[in-house]
């Protein structure tokens, strides 16, 4: 009879790490900084991302942003509207986790190569 096997998987501290840092105010306000172009040139579901941030930006900011035309047009408009402090860039930062996982886990990637 042959003999299974089964290993058990320890957590991966790595992974741990990078959920605390996904987590951190401080490294939300870089993201949204340090990949300010990329995340203008990127990101295609602005209307969902305006929606969240809604009510710190107020009324008519949120018109403005969803008035543009392009989603960049809509991205440089709500990134003009984030000097509001760190409360509203850490939304934006959730905001971006929630709606544009795929673009936000890439950009952290090449963080680390």
């Amino acid at each position: 009879m042959k003999e299974v096997k089964t290993e058990i998987h320890q957590p991966n501290p790595k992974l741990f790490r990078d959920r605390q840092r996904d987590l951190s105010k401080e490294y939300a306000v870089w993201f949204v900084n340090k990949h300010r172009n990329a995340l203008i040139q990127r990101v295609s579901l602005v209307a969902p991302i305006a929606d969240d941030l809604k009510s710190l930006l107020g009324g008519e900011k949120y018109s403005t942003i969803t008035k543009c035309e392009t989603p960049q047009e809509q991205m440089r408009k709500l990134y003009s509207f984030l000097s509001g402090g760190q409360k509203i860039e850490e939304r934006f930062y959730r905001s971006l986790l929630k709606n544009e996982p795929h673009l936000v886990g890439e950009l952290a990637e090449a963080e680390l190569v």
